[in-house]
């Protein structure tokens, strides 16, 4: 019996990596410049959907504490409406890699708190070290979502995508 491998980026957020289930990812930015915290309120984006120009920053909304580093990656978020992706910004996108689902394994319970955005951990063969799995879709309820993710967004003007 074979095992069905899937695909993962391997994101860096405030030093710390991640894995991002790839079909989460519409596509991956180069970016230029330095990430400012928002001041004051976070703007309300317009139109109908209502978070797919928010950009956010990675590391904060999983508590990691930092806005990114100068000069990061934005991957544009997939969303079952295909009008309500966001952007979110990671440190570095180190590589591709595949893994088996039976290489997941159940969250410590330090990491409890984060259930609603990890799935697990997968223990880095190079380095015996846990590396969290982030959730294709985090299991929360989309109002709930929202408020998270403008609690967690950034000011993209000093931010210019790089044409490759």
């Amino acid at each position: 019996m074979t095992q069905t491998l899937t695909a993962y980026l391997r994101v860096h957020l405030a030093g710390t990596p991640v894995l991002v289930p790839r079909e989460a990812v519409q596509s991956v930015r180069s970016l230029s410049g330095s990430v400012l915290p928002l001041a004051g309120k976070t703007p309300r984006p317009q139109g109908k959907t209502r978070h797919s120009r928010l950009v956010v920053d990675a590391a904060r909304l999983l508590g990691l504490g930092r806005v990114a580093g100068p000069d990061p990656t934005g991957l544009r978020m997939a969303s079952a409406d295909e009008n309500a992706g966001w952007l979110c910004l990671v440190d570095r996108v180190e590589r591709i890699e595949d893994h088996g689902a039976t290489e997941v394994l159940s969250l410590p319970p330090a990491l409890g708190a984060l259930r609603r955005w990890l799935s697990g951990v997968i223990v880095d063969p190079a380095s015996d070290t846990p590396v969290c799995v982030l959730r294709a879709e985090p299991v929360i309820p989309p109002f709930t979502l929202l408020r998270h993710l403008r609690a967690a967004a950034v000011d993209p003007s000093p931010l210019r995508e790089e044409l490759e």
